[in-house]
């Protein structure tokens, strides 16, 4: 099967998941590859897509990690935690 290849906007970041702002809406639960950059680092994702709803300047799509390799679980919390979240 071909993956599809999208670009967005973090919208929201959490230890369980977040919300993008896409173009268009992707398939509500189809297992993604997320990477975002922190201020601690790079963090790679796989996460479920979940229900999308219509946005004003795109879709709002919410996901949930499903899996971090350790060091993308430290770069994310360490992240968050900088933000003052």
């Amino acid at each position: 099967m071909q993956g599809i290849s999208t670009t967005g906007l973090l919208a929201t970041i959490s230890r369980t998941g977040g919300l993008a702002l896409l173009p268009r809406a992707l398939p509500e639960g189809a297992l993604v590859e997320i990477s975002f950059r922190t201020r601690s680092g790079d963090v790679t994702s796989i996460a479920e897509l979940l229900a999308p709803r219509q946005g004003l300047e795109g879709v709002l799509q919410p996901f949930r990690h499903i899996a971090l390799s350790d060091q993308d679980h430290v770069n994310l919390v360490h992240g968050i935690d900088s933000l003052g979240n």
